[in-house]
């Protein structure tokens, strides 16, 4: 029976040591909650409400955000405030009925923590032909 040179042994099993090793870089980095603003406005009588949750990135988990500051702006001047009436829900307080046909609106959310939104001014659009349905009895 023939021997192997030890040397040409010991070579080979570090080769497949070393073939079978892989670096793995896992990301440590913690992620953070994101929070979810979700709102309506119209230019009819439906309501004007903002939702406000920070959604877990783990889980998708919501929790609702309460103590925030939330304004509407109409043409760059704020005309209404919202108000917190469940948590994370709020209400808008105002002085008119509805939003008007043409004109910009923009959201500020302001959080506890002093952390700022502001939405991106949109014109309210005209509405499409408007029409009336009756029904005779």
């Amino acid at each position: 029976m023939r021997r192997h040179n030890p040397s040409i042994s010991t070579i080979l099993l570090l080769m497949m040591l070393v073939a079978c090793s892989e670096v793995i870089n896992l990301r440590t980095e913690v992620e953070r909650e994101k929070l979810d603003i979700y709102g309506r406005s119209t230019d009819g009588k439906a309501g004007y409400e903002v939702n406000l949750a920070l959604t877990s990135p783990y889980n998708g988990n919501q929790e609702p955000v309460s103590e925030a500051f939330i304004a509407l702006y109409e043409d760059g001047s704020q005309i209404a405030r919202y108000i917190e009436y469940a948590p994370g829900q709020y209400r808008l307080l105002y002085p008119g009925d509805s939003a008007r046909e043409g004109r910009s609106y923009e959201l500020l959310v302001r959080l506890e923590d002093g952390t700022e939104y502001r939405s991106r001014p949109t014109v309210m659009p005209k509405a499409a032909a408007r029409d009336e349905l009756s029904f005779d009895a």
